[in-house]
């Protein structure tokens, strides 16, 4: 019962991130919107953010990331978040500023498939060897 709280706690926390960003990008007239089939193999940090909050979102949904992988990940984009604010805080994104930033967002994104595509999961049913067939 607690995980299934936990899973549907944690789904609305990623949709309300994913709506916030939303928000963020209606407001932002220079970003364009895509998606991973049509997205163009250079993607601004903006949307590769975007893609990972909704790779993450995804696998919380069909049940190959664990609540507690899901909030690592979460917490990993968090911090990506807050280096972007404050290379932004100037008014520009330097380019060293914006190499790590782009390096940290690779190394989320492997993070991620690693994660999704790991043993654990949270929908897997409990196997009871001591179960007579």
């Amino acid at each position: 019962m607690k995980k299934i709280i936990s899973a549907a706690a944690l789904s609305l926390l990623i949709s309300a991130g994913a709506m916030a960003q939303t928000q963020t990008q209606s407001n932002n007239t220079d970003v364009k919107a895509a998606t991973p089939q049509t997205a163009p193999a250079n993607k601004t940090i903006h949307e590769k953010q975007e893609n990972q909050q909704q790779r993450i979102g995804e696998g919380v949904e069909n049940g190959s990331l664990t609540p507690k992988e899901a909030k690592h990940l979460e917490n990993r984009e968090a911090d990506i978040q807050k280096d972007k604010k404050e290379a932004k805080s100037d008014g520009t994104i330097s380019k060293s500023e914006r190499k790590e930033i782009k390096k940290d967002q690779k190394h989320a994104s492997k993070a991620i498939y690693h994660q999704k595509h790991d043993t654990q999961h949270m929908n897997e049913p409990k196997h009871d060897d001591n179960k007579k067939s």
